[in-house]
């Protein structure tokens, strides 16, 4: 979906994306971590096509963003930095607009405006004027314009900012690490099988005659597990949640 091959920007004497190769496969959710000005939000600005790179190549779904810019942007549901929201619309008024500007079918555009009014928590505020809109529900408002096209790709820069807590919380996954004595094949079929789960990876374990998982729920899931790993019989060598967060990456990575 994104191929970038030795992408460099340069403001003056200033690099900003310095040599910068790497792609990303049709369903892949990634996300950029570095501290401020390590050229994030220049290289989004870039795949988007608001700025042209000095060097280097992008292209979207195989076709590069400056032989064909217009097919490409079409492609991309896009939330800057600096979310582009107009103070005197409200909020029904700025989702019909874009989604006229991006060229939603006139026959399905009142249903597009509603999935992204609900996915974005923005019922109560759909008639009232996006200037007297709270940071957070700007912030709601910029991600339902992102969407509304149904794009290909979506490009969000600094999305959760203005979200408080209990936003940003609702969407948290909770991970699971566990290993067990016991058929790998089975375990894991019987561990898909339990509700809220969202994913089973296997993972090499460390001892023998065992298989080692990261099970990914929607919640914590370890109760459930423990129920079924007596009823099967088989041991449980390693059961606990997995407590590493994106800032403990962060730190990890940029000190």
């Amino acid at each position: 979906m994104i191929e970038i091959n030795h992408l460099t920007k340069k403001f003056g004497d200033v690099t900003a994306v310095n040599n910068v190769s790497f792609s990303v496969q049709s369903g892949e959710v990634v996300g950029f971590l570095g501290p401020n000005g390590a050229g994030k939000t220049t290289t989004m600005k870039i795949i988007t096509g608001y700025t042209a790179p000095t060097s280097g190549s992008v292209s979207i779904d195989g076709m590069d963003i400056q032989d064909h810019p217009d097919e490409t942007r079409a492609k991309i549901g896009y939330l800057p930095e600096r979310n582009p929201l107009y103070d005197e619309f409200q909020v029904s008024e700025y989702l019909a607009f874009v989604a006229e500007l991006r060229g939603v079918p006139r026959a399905i555009r009142a249903s597009r405006i509603s999935e992204m009014v609900q996915s974005c928590g923005l019922e109560k505020m759909l008639h009232k004027p996006i200037g007297d809109l709270s940071k957070g529900f700007r912030q709601r408002v910029g991600i339902a314009q992102s969407l509304v096209h149904n794009p290909d790709l979506i490009i969000l820069d600094e999305p959760t900012s203005g979200l408080d807590p209990n936003q940003i919380a609702g969407s948290a996954k909770e991970n699971i690490i566990l290993t067990l004595k016991g058929p790998a094949d089975s375990i894991q079929s019987e561990i898909e099988q339990l509700p809220d789960i969202q994913k089973v990876e296997p993972h090499s374990a460390t001892e023998q005659d065992c298989c080692r998982f990261r099970i990914i729920a929607h919640h914590d899931m370890r109760e459930d597990i423990f129920t079924l790993a007596a009823r099967n019989h088989w041991p449980i060598m390693e059961l606990y949640r997995e407590r590493v967060s994106l800032e403990d990456i962060f730190r990890k990575l940029t000190t």
